[in-house]
């Protein structure tokens, strides 16, 4: 059944939607994406750390409270490119926080932490982050997470007991 949607959530989502064309005075979105990419360059470049990364997360919570609240919008391109500078910079806070989660370097991933040992890497695994109570929080996975646990060992027996080759000819 349709669930009714929720009227606060609604007119929160339209407030910060709208909110670029009721402001008079402000910054553009040009103005912002620039800043964005410098933060980006400077605090979450290729080489990292944690203290660096916690700078850069500052600064992107600083743009979000102030620059973006203040940006402004002339006409429905501009207003799009402002949504678009929206998602942009919490994309640019879920990359800072998942190279926080990332400890050690990883000459694969072309990833290096200047915080870690020398020559210590870690196994391969993935990074499964998640928003809990309004914080950010991550588990690193086995590559093959889906193949442990109760899991079958390989693809075509969990293939088997899911019942996705019932009725095909091996």
């Amino acid at each position: 059944p349709l669930i009714p949607p929720d009227e606060g959530q609604v007119q929160q989502e339209m407030e910060r939607v709208y909110r670029p064309v009721r402001n008079e005075s402000g910054f553009g979105w040009k103005e912002i994406q620039i800043g964005l990419n410098r933060i980006m360059q400077d605090y979450c470049g290729q080489y990292k750390s944690k203290e660096i990364l916690n700078v850069g997360l500052w600064f992107l919570k600083t743009v979000k409270d102030n620059e973006l609240r203040r940006m402004t919008a002339a006409n429905p391109h501009d207003l799009m490119r402002a949504i678009e500078t929206d998602t942009r910079l919490a994309a640019d806070e879920i990359i800072m926080l998942a190279s926080l989660g990332r400890d050690t370097s990883n000459p694969v991933l072309d990833f290096c932490r200047t915080d870690c040992p020398e020559g210590k890497t870690e196994d391969e695994y993935m990074l499964a982050l998640w928003q809990q109570d309004g914080t950010t929080a991550y588990e690193k996975m086995p590559m093959d997470f889906w193949l442990r646990g109760e899991n079958a060992p390989d693809y075509e027996e969990n293939y088997r007991r899911c019942g996705c080759l019932e009725g095909r000819d091996e």
